[in-house]
């Protein structure tokens, strides 16, 4: 009877052991996949900040140089000897800025 409760005790005790040392584990796991997660939308969340402000740029110049492109060709076309030189100055300025933005 003592020796069945001393082998009993032992493996509650090792079992014990084993369900503690795996809770650990899965704990560690656990905290480790949820600092990843958070570094992951964190970094996400800054992406995004950083393209919705290229975007909001990106369209700040694009409202010029639309508005440019529309009614550029209609001075030019409206008198093409006053504003030929104009228009393929203009023309070739606001190229340059976009391509340097």
């Amino acid at each position: 009877m003592r020796n069945r409760l001393t082998h009993c005790q032992s493996t509650m005790r090792h079992s014990l052991t084993h369900c503690q040392s795996t809770m650990r584990d899965n704990v560690t796991h656990c905290q480790s996949t949820m600092r990843y997660s958070l570094k992951s939308l964190v970094r996400e969340a800054v992406l995004n900040q950083v393209v919705t402000h290229r975007m909001e740029v990106i369209q700040t110049l694009q409202i010029p140089r639309l508005a440019e492109q529309r009614i550029s060709p209609l001075l030019c076309s409206h008198s093409r000897k006053t504003f030929s030189n104009h228009c393929s100055r203009t023309f070739v300025i606001s190229d340059l800025q976009l391509l340097n933005t």
